[in-house]
């Protein structure tokens, strides 16, 4: 294969997330005892592989139990029903269309 002629240079952010998802296929792999794509073999990793994965991970995605905010809701079942009624009478043809 040829080498390319200009070098791709990625943002700090880009490589981040290519790091972020080697360590994802890798942990996958594992999980899964899928074989690692680069030299075919089974993936193995010892616990403080797995223990060093977490940890990064853990710094470079965001944890859902940590996603804090606001989830008040303004709609009630009730307004969401009446708007719903309203749409439907809207879309119904009249009686003196009919006739």
């Amino acid at each position: 294969m040829a080498a390319r002629s200009r070098k791709v240079q990625h943002d700090a952010k880009t490589r981040e997330k290519i790091r972020t998802s080697q360590l994802l296929n890798r942990l996958h792999a594992y999980a899964l005892s899928e074989n690692d794509p680069q030299n075919g073999k089974p993936v193995k990793l010892d616990s403080g592989q797995i223990k060093a994965i977490e940890i990064l991970l853990r710094k470079s995605m965001p944890d859902l139990q940590s996603i804090e905010g606001d989830f008040n809701v303004t709609n009630s079942h009730e307004d969401a029903l009446s708007q719903m009624e309203q749409a439907v009478n809207d879309e119904a043809p009249s009686d003196a269309a009919i006739h």
